[in-house]
């Protein structure tokens, strides 16, 4: 499903896991850190990244986890602008490797 829904689920106090109702057992995990020092994380399963590198028409570029920063795990909502375009963040996207394949995306 492309419904983006909690990969984290509190298990006790400040204690958090991966909701594994969200993964497939073939899916790894990958956590980017974006461009800025202490900025957005976006955690990703292989098939997603694949997606998002190498896209289609049909790529929803909306089905991503994006969290506060490494320290704070805690969701946000950020347009792909920001996280994709060169014109955001000082001129420099949070998440640059996948700055080409969206621009690509867009224009077709």
């Amino acid at each position: 499903s492309d419904d983006v829904s909690p990969i984290f689920i509190e298990t006790e106090d400040n204690l958090r896991t991966f909701n594994t109702n969200e993964l497939t057992r073939n899916d790894n995990i990958f956590i980017l850190f974006s461009s800025v020092y202490d900025g957005p994380v976006m955690v990703v399963s292989s098939q997603r990244l694949h997606d998002m590198l190498n896209p289609t028409k049909d790529t929803n570029w909306n089905s991503t986890y994006i969290y506060k920063s490494r320290h704070e795990m805690l969701p946000v909502n950020l347009t792909q602008e920001t996280l994709f375009s060169s014109k955001s963040q000082d001129k420099h996207a949070l998440f640059p490797i996948f700055t080409a394949s969206w621009r690509a995306n867009r224009i077709k």
